[in-house]
């Protein structure tokens, strides 16, 4: 019988050994780690920020770095807005001096202006139209039957006064004549006085028209150009302050993007420190007040010092009040003491959660 190879022995027996066993268990240490998991993260104080889970130390550490730069580009656009506002404030008192100094040629420009148009009014204007006189009407003709004696007696010194009734209605007719044609008269003379007026007023006009319109234009044309000439002047005065307002409007503007990308990326970490549980918060020192999160020592001290002042000043009324014989209202209260109440509350609940936590992990 032929001899087999070692070798192939060996391997026959491993490959068997291999059947029974299974695949080799993992070494000590070596387990397959679960996924971690939200609740996981949370309890090492990991907090989700954009798309890692950070320590909530070090997003808190970069937070205030960043809350730092945002109140120092605040301060530095308010400044430039200040600069702006001041250069803007300088052209705006360019602008009232120069109208101030071109008041009166405004003003004689103006009174010219309107000269010029009343002059061109009656310029243009027609000529008054000659009145059409009434004619008188014709007068009533002597009656044929009126004697010659009747005519006598009534101028005698001793005759009657009787009259035929063709005379008495002869001198009736005539008197109406009369008073018709005086009222003709009369109103043809009205109308021919109105007319004469009003002609001489015309001519009158027409040849002050004349006269002065060219003077009027002269003046105007003086004015347009010194208001011109100022304007110019003022355009040359406000060139450099109007190039200082660009930069200091484009400096503004460039202030403010940064401001806008800073709050953006603050308001991002408020947010993921905010999606920690408060327990978490609290147990590594971080508080939200305002809208904003701070260490528990901070607010400590801003409320140890806001609420000293506020001591002070009740005590300082106090003492004034008993002065003037006028006791301070035992309701008064200092404007900044509800806040503190606040802060107070704030501060005693974040204490509390402290204590509890420290119970939690003995």
């Amino acid at each position: 019988m032929p001899h087999r190879p070692i070798a192939g022995c060996a391997l026959v027996l491993v490959a068997g050994l291999f059947l029974v066993l299974g695949p080799a268990s993992p070494a000590r240490g070596e387990e397959a780690q679960p996924a971690a998991t939200p609740e996981s993260h949370q309890a090492k104080g990991d907090v989700k920020y954009g798309d890692s889970w950070v320590s909530i130390d070090t997003l808190f550490k970069n937070y205030l770095t960043s809350r730092t730069e945002l109140q120092g580009l605040n301060s530095t656009v308010d400044a430039a807005r200040a600069k702006l506002m001041e250069l803007q404030r300088r052209l705006s008192q360019m602008k009232g001096d120069a109208a101030a100094a071109e008041r009166p040629t405004r003003a004689e420009f103006a009174k010219a202006r309107n000269k010029q148009r009343d002059y061109k009014r009656a310029l243009d204007a027609k000529p008054p139209q000659k009145p059409v006189l009434q004619q008188l009407p014709p007068q009533p003709r002597q009656p044929a039957t009126r004697s010659r004696s009747s005519r006598s007696s009534r101028y005698g010194s001793g005759g009657s006064d009787y009259y035929d009734g063709a005379d008495q209605q002869y001198e009736d007719t005539m008197r109406a004549w009369e008073a018709r044609a005086d009222a003709i008269k009369r109103q043809n003379d009205a109308a021919m006085q109105k007319y004469k007026q009003e002609m001489d007023e015309y001519k009158k006009n027409l040849t002050e028209a004349q006269k002065a319109l060219p003077k009027i234009e002269a003046t105007i044309k003086d004015c347009e150009a010194k208001l011109d000439e100022s304007a110019k002047a003022l355009d040359t005065k406000q060139a450099p302050l109007l190039e200082d307002v660009k930069k200091a409007n484009e400096e503004v503007l460039g202030i403010q993007v940064q401001v806008t990308a800073v709050g953006t990326r603050v308001k991002n970490m408020v947010d993921a420190i905010r999606g920690a549980p408060e327990s978490v918060r609290y147990q590594h020192g971080l508080v939200e007040w305002e809208g904003l999160f701070y260490t528990k020592g901070e607010l400590e001290k801003l409320y140890t010092d806001t609420q000293a002042e506020i001591d002070r000043v009740r005590e300082k009324l106090k003492e004034e009040s008993a002065k003037s014989s006028q006791p301070l209202p035992p309701g008064w209260r200092h404007p900044q003491q509800d806040r503190m109440d606040a802060l107070k509350a704030l501060l005693d609940k974040v204490k509390d959660a402290g204590g509890t936590t420290a119970k939690a992990a003995a």
